[in-house]
């Protein structure tokens, strides 16, 4: 049983980054930018569920900003570590050593190009789940904290690009130099946000992604986060 057992967990390892193409959920400690999936909340703590990942052809630009902690994020942090130290040592969980005084911020930018992406025939898949579960959203922003190698390759690069690489997302830092890829396990991840997809058809009757927008708000103009409201809209003016 246990070589069955340890062969099991390498292959959810090596699927926590899959695209969307298996279609399985994945219980993933860090989230990546850029996932589809769900979010959980269970009393004063949340989570992400991810199923998967959209295809990409072009890389998408992100931004990064470093903050100080406020008392807000603090708390939001150290919830994370204590929640952490259940199954794992906390990354700064040494008391010797000083916690983190800033966090880093990194956000999808350019969601034109992602909505373009997601309109694309190589996301069709991905689109028809979009459409038919409305708990679905896109993982658009990530707060973490890091240390080391990656935190310097951070604050010396002035770029910042989401691209697939053999079917994973990651993060690459472009100074003036190089590329350097990022992997998204080197990110300490606390919180996250989301944002939701307004839909609308185009001239040929097709479903398509008009609008990405933050979690929680409206909608714009006449287009519709349940696509089946746009049906329904359109029988009731025949009528």
């Amino acid at each position: 049983m246990r070589p069955t057992i340890l062969v099991l967990l390498l292959a959810m390892l090596l699927s926590a980054c899959s695209p969307i193409r298996n279609l399985q959920k994945v219980e993933a400690r860090i989230p990546c930018l850029g996932s589809v999936g769900k979010e959980r909340t269970k009393l004063l703590s949340k989570n992400f569920e991810k199923i998967g990942e959209p295809l990409l052809q072009t890389s998408l630009e992100v931004s990064l900003n470093a903050f100080e902690f406020s008392k807000a994020t603090l708390g939001k942090y150290t919830k994370h570590q204590e929640a952490q130290a259940h199954n794992t040592t906390p990354q700064y969980a040494d008391s010797t050593s000083p916690p983190p005084t800033a966090y880093y911020q990194l956000r999808i930018s350019d969601l034109v190009e992602l909505k373009a992406q997601l309109n694309a025939n190589h996301n069709e898949t991905l689109r028809e789940y979009l459409q038919d579960d409305m708990e679905l959203s896109l993982l658009t922003g990530i707060s973490f904290v890091t240390d080391g190698v990656p935190a310097q390759e951070l604050n010396s690069a002035r770029h910042f690009y989401l691209k697939d690489d053999a079917g994973a997302l990651v993060l690459v830092a472009h100074n003036e130099h190089r590329f350097v890829e990022i992997p998204m396990f080197n990110l300490d991840v606390f919180d996250f946000e989301t944002s939701h997809l307004c839909w609308k058809h185009n001239n040929r009757s097709q479903l398509e992604v008009a609008a990405i927008i933050p979690s929680g708000s409206r909608c714009p103009g006449e287009t519709k986060k349940d696509p089946i409201k746009l049906d329904n809209t359109k029988t009731y003016l025949k009528l």
